[in-house]
């Protein structure tokens, strides 16, 4: 799985590992650790979202949701998920770990190839997450996604987007997680 041979356990099956693997390459380890280290982005990401709304019961877009992490972590806390990507290899990879994690009850991938036109009734949703996704974004393109999501939002929903680098701020939560390393050349 790792050109240094790298070993870890994880309760994902074969195929979900080769489907992960397939996407992000050497990065694999960091993609299984997104779920399996409560450290890494369960702490961060839902304590920022749990600060504002509890998730039971609610339903939530994960707009750009790759391999499925930040879906996932939402559904085991009581959220009715539907997950948007326009990767159709992130999509297919993310349906195997929603499988192995037993959510499929809670969690509906959606496949669309137009990220301005969802499939979605205005203000159907609770709360709208993008974790890790307006980076890969182009720029034209941010302007009217952003108000696409808006209007899907429910009167006193929320909108939640983390772990997007920016260089005006001196900490690094996308990468690395040190301080400065927005600030280097």
């Amino acid at each position: 799985w790792h050109p240094e041979g790298a070993r870890f356990r994880t309760r994902y099956r074969e195929d979900t590992l080769r489907a992960i693997h397939a996407v992000k390459g050497q990065w694999l380890y960091d993609e299984i650790l997104r779920i399996e280290d409560p450290a890494y982005l369960e702490d961060q990401f839902l304590g920022l979202v749990l600060r504002h709304q509890p998730l039971e019961g609610r339903t939530v877009l994960d707009f750009g949701c790759g391999c499925g992490s930040s879906s996932i972590l939402l559904a085991r806390r009581g959220a009715r998920v539907r997950g948007v990507e326009l990767m159709p290899r992130l999509r297919d990879a993310a349906r195997l770990r929603v499988r192995d994690e037993g959510l499929e009850d809670r969690i509906q991938l959606v496949d669309t190839q137009d990220m301005t036109a969802l499939p979605f009734a205005p203000g159907s949703f609770d709360l709208v997450s993008m974790n890790a996704v307006v980076e890969h974004v182009r720029v034209e393109e941010r302007g009217p996604i952003l108000r696409h999501l808006w209007s899907l939002l429910a009167a006193d929903g929320l909108l939640v987007i983390t772990e997007t680098p920016n260089r005006l701020w001196p900490w690094d939560g996308h990468t690395t997680r040190l301080p400065f390393v927005p600030w280097m050349p």
